[in-house]
């Protein structure tokens, strides 16, 4: 019997993002920061916002999962109800990938994203109906 719900969708990425960050290369966020505290001033965070639509109709998708990682850190958040998301105040740097999805949408991953310090990063992410 196949599990319902959106927690075996979720587990099943987090873990995909795990196994991506465990595969980065050397010039990826943590790799030279090992043993650095983990305070960072403000000049070496950055924001990541956006938002997530409906590639068919234009409108908002609520609650789509939207995790960055990199340098065996994930952080993540979900869409609100006007589709916007929010990451703020997250180490800058390179991170694998960046991952949306949600049930009924096919995921959409970008590798490689770089966040430059102070920044505050803007996407649209316009996911298409997968039929599920």
């Amino acid at each position: 019997m196949r599990p319902k719900g959106k927690l075996p969708q979720l587990l099943l990425c987090f873990l995909l993002l795990l196994l991506l960050t465990s595969c980065i290369g050397q010039d990826t966020l943590g790799s030279e920061d090992m043993g650095k505290p983990s305070y960072l001033s403000p000049k070496e965070r950055a924001n990541l916002v956006g938002t997530v639509s409906d590639a068919e109709t234009g409108g908002p998708v609520p609650g789509a999962f939207v995790a960055i990682a990199g340098g065996g850190q994930v952080f993540n958040t979900t869409s609100d109800e006007e589709g916007a998301f929010f990451l703020n105040n997250i180490p800058a740097g390179r991170y694998a990938a960046l991952t949306v999805f949600t049930k009924g949408h096919e995921m959409k991953v970008l590798h490689d994203v770089e966040l430059e310090p102070n920044q505050t990063k803007k996407l649209e992410f316009r996911l298409r109906p997968s039929g599920n």
